[in-house]
Order: C-alpha cells, then sequence, then structure tokens
C-alpha cells in the first residue's frame, strides 16, 4: 500500500509540475514580450530583450524536462499495476483541507508502544522465536526414556466348513531407555540455546528498530507539515512580488533584472511548494506505516 500510494503521489505531483512549468513558461513569455516592445520602441537596451528571451528559453526548457518527469512517473506506476510503460494513466487530486490533520493524537512515546504491538515483522519475529523455544523443548524430551505399548488380535478360518478356528491375542510393552549415543544430543541442544539467545537479541534489536522507525517518522512528518504551511507564505510573497515587477517593468519604472528575478523567485517558489506537498504526503503514509496501522482504511489524508 505504501509503494502504490508513493507512486501515486510522485504521479500527481509531476501532473502539476507540468502545469507550473507551463504557466512559468507564460510569464516569462510576457517578460520577454514587453521586453520586446520596449526595445522597439526605444526604451529598453538590447540586453533587457537577450536576457528576457535567454530566461523564456529556460522557462521551455523547464517545461521539457518536467513533461518528461510525468512520463516517467507514468511508467512507474504503471508498471506497479501491471500494464505498460505507455498506459494513459492520470491520477485524480487530493484535497488538501485535511493535510495538516494530524493522524494520530497520541504522543511519541505510545506511538512506539503501539507499532510494538501492530507491526507485522515484529509478530514473525516473536512467532519465530516461539517456535524455537517449542523445538528446544521437544529437543530435550527426545534425550528421555520411552513406553510403547502394542495390542493386536487375529482370528483364522482353517478349513471351508468353519470347523475349526484359531484365535490369538497379545499384548506388549517396551521401554527405551537410552544410555549414550554420542555427543549429538548435547551438541544440538547447545545449538538450540545458543539459536534462542541470538534470536532474543534479534527481537530485542528490532524493537529498538521499530521505536527508532516512528521516531523519526513521527519529526519527519511534523517537519513536512510546518514547511508546508511555510511555503504558501512563501508562495504568496513571490506571486506580488512578480506582479508587481512586470507591471512596474512595463511602466518603465523597473529593469528587467527586476522582472527576471521575481521570475526566478516564483518559479522556485511554486516548485518549494510541490515538492513540501509530497513530503507531507509521504510523511504521513510512513507514519502510519511505521506505527503498522496501515490499510485501506486509513491511507487517505
Amino acid at each position: 500500500i505504501a509503494s502504490a500510494l508513493q507512486s501515486y503521489y510522485s504521479l500527481l505531483i509531476a501532473q502539476n509540475a507540468v502545469e507550473i512549468a507551463r504557466e512559468s513558461e507564460q510569464f516569462a513569455k510576457e517578460s520577454y514580450e514587453s521586453a520586446e516592445l520596449r526595445f522597439e520602441i526605444g526604451l529598453a537596451p538590447l540586453a533587457d530583450k537577450l536576457q528576457a528571451k535567454g530566461s523564456l528559453s529556460q522557462s521551455q526548457l523547464g517545461t521539457q524536462q518536467s513533461e518528461n518527469s510525468l512520463s516517467q512517473a507514468k511508467a512507474a506506476l504503471a508498471l506497479l499495476m501491471g500494464m505498460q510503460p505507455d498506459a494513459p494513466i492520470v491520477v485524480s487530486e487530493l484535497d488538501d483541507s485535511n493535510l495538516t490533520q494530524d493522524p494520530f493524537t497520541d504522543e511519541v512515546r505510545k506511538l512506539m508502544d503501539t507499532a510494538k504491538e501492530r507491526r507485522v515483522d515484529l509478530a514473525a519475529t516473536r512467532a519465530g522465536l516461539k517456535s524455537a523455544e517449542i523445538g528446544y523443548k521437544a529437543l530435550k524430551r527426545s534425550n528421555l526414556a520411552t513406553v510403547s505399548v502394542g495390542v493386536s488380535g487375529a482370528f483364522d478360518d482353517i478349513d471351508v466348513a468353519n470347523t475349526a478356528t484359531t484365535r490369538s491375542n497379545s499384548i506388549g510393552v517396551s521401554v527405551n531407555i537410552p544410555i549414550f549415543s554420542g555427543f549429538s544430543q548435547t551438541y544440538a541442544e547447545s545449538a538450540s540455546r545458543r539459536s534462542i539467545a541470538a534470536q532474543r537479541e534479534s527481537l530485542k534489536k528490532s524493537e529498538l528498530g521499530v521505536e527508532q522507525d516512528v521516531w523519526q517518522a513521527w519529526h519527519n512528518y511534523r517537519t513536512a507539515k510546518q514547511s508546508w504551511e511555510v511555503s504558501w507564505d512563501q508562495l504568496a510573497t513571490a506571486t506580488e512580488l512578480k506582479e508587481v515587477a512586470l507591471g512596474r517593468y512595463q511602466e518603465g519604472l523597473g529593469t528587467i533584472l527586476d522582472v527576471l528575478s521575481a521570475q526566478t523567485q516564483y518559479r522556485s517558489a511554486l516548485q518549494s511548494q510541490l515538492q513540501t506537498r509530497l513530503s507531507l504526503l509521504t510523511a504521513r503514509i510512513d507514519l502510519i506505516r511505521a506505527v503498522g496501522v496501515l490499510d485501506l482504511e486509513t491511507m487517505q489524508p
């Protein structure tokens, strides 16, 4: 489930990245057209036009790169679903209104305890240890004396006329007492004890690993949530700055460098918001997985 969600989110962000790249390209085109117009009427030097042209070319290249990343993300999700890499896959947009809602209300220590109870990898390790302990008990009993009891009965007809018959019954008891069978039993028990001790240490190490997994996932989620909230402020500032810079340049009050700088900041803010959104989606799922409760009901934000 976690792998499917990761591929889904990656494709979603790739779809958004193409839209952002095209929007950035459109803004670069408007900046170039403004610089070209001002150059033609003698209000701007040729350098402004060339710089704006270079920025437009860079934006066009960015759009091509975003479309390539989109194709790769589609192929990755198609492969995960057992489809051809050129399958026309489009994923639906997600509602971000609940994106920052914490999936858990407990403290991180309680989440660690829950993970140690719910994680299937720990359950498998415990089951292996229990099986080894049962095997060791059976191995120790194999060196004890054994008692076997057997009962048998028979009835035979001697001739066709059934004038003579034979009946026989028997009861047997046998006792097997091992006296000396070499040191194989001793070696086997010693090896079994060492194996159980090693499995106990492995279980302890796995429990510590689960705690660390939850700890890291919990802090990564908190950081991703804060980064997501900050990215909105950065985007709002960059959007206002690029509109002001282009308007001032068109009115002859600013320079092309101001426009290009604002354009770069705006593009960076859009890309940063996309990345923080992907990080938040991934960190949330990773936290639920680390606690051991990820299923088809808990995967939605």
